[in-house]
């Protein structure tokens, strides 16, 4: 009879620990880097991709840890394990089999930005003794595409911001809001201003996964981060961060 009695009580004990295995979701990690306006190392002013990051672990219930690093390496890191996250990834062909991609997060505008002149085309921009870009970005890859010769990366701010002052960078093409508030923050001569040329391309940069991710930890994510967006939680961060909403 107790024989009876402690199998089925064990019995009993496996199934309701499988079931609560199935039931706990597993820990995801963030990696970014700190891109002022989306990403940044400060409590009350962590960027819009942050704040939506930490709204859609409230909605989907999954925790999420997070690291900021070179974008390299988070881009690095993200694609390779299957419970880590990486926001605002442009997706590009070369990436797609790297990465799960989850949901578009926001349109991010992109112009080459002076201060001699406003820069509005790509051909302006190749006749440039030099345009300077993010390295390991889109921007950068976007440059090389259009066959630009006289491209300078930087991963580096300072020397970035330093070397635009100086004319060493003619014009630097990426990310207009970033490039605001990079130089905003770090540029010595405040009497500079920068020119903005027309606006040359809008991309959506994702919400992406790494390779191998759980189909129903990327589509929990999807739905939390639809939801969050849908309830406007998205454009006013935009206007927080930004001043506009940006889709």
């Amino acid at each position: 009879m107790w024989m009876r009695f402690f199998s089925a009580l064990a019995a009993l004990l496996i199934v309701s620990g499988s079931s609560y295995a199935q039931k706990t979701k597993p820990v995801l990690t963030m990696y970014g880097a700190e891109i002022p306006g989306y990403m940044m190392d400060s409590i009350t002013r962590p960027g819009i991709l942050i704040e939506l990051v930490q709204k859609v672990s409230e909605v989907s219930g999954y925790q999420i840890n997070y690291r900021l690093v070179p974008w390299p390496r988070a881009m690095k890191q993200a694609s390779r394990f299957s419970k880590a996250i990486i926001p605002g990834l442009s997706r590009l062909p070369d990436r797609e089999h790297n990465y799960t991609w989850i949901e578009p997060i926001i349109g991010a505008k992109s112009a080459f930005v002076s201060l001699a002149k406003p820069i509005n085309t790509f051909d302006e921009g190749k006749k440039l003794p030099s345009v300077g870009a993010w390295r390991g970005t889109s921007h950068e890859q976007e440059l090389k595409e259009k066959g630009f010769n006289n491209i300078l990366s930087f991963n580096n701010v300072k020397q970035s911001i330093k070397m635009i002052e100086m004319g060493r960078v003619a014009a630097w093409y990426g990310d207009v809001n970033e490039i605001i508030t990079r130089w905003n923050k770090n540029a010595q001569d405040t009497s500079l201003r920068l020119k903005f040329g027309q606006v040359l391309n809008i991309e959506n940069i994702w919400l992406a996964g790494g390779k191998g991710m759980a189909k129903q930890v990327s589509e929990d994510l999807r739905l939390a981060l639809k939801k969050v967006i849908k309830s406007g939680f998205r454009d006013e961060l935009s206007l927080k961060y930004f001043g506009y909403v940006v889709k």
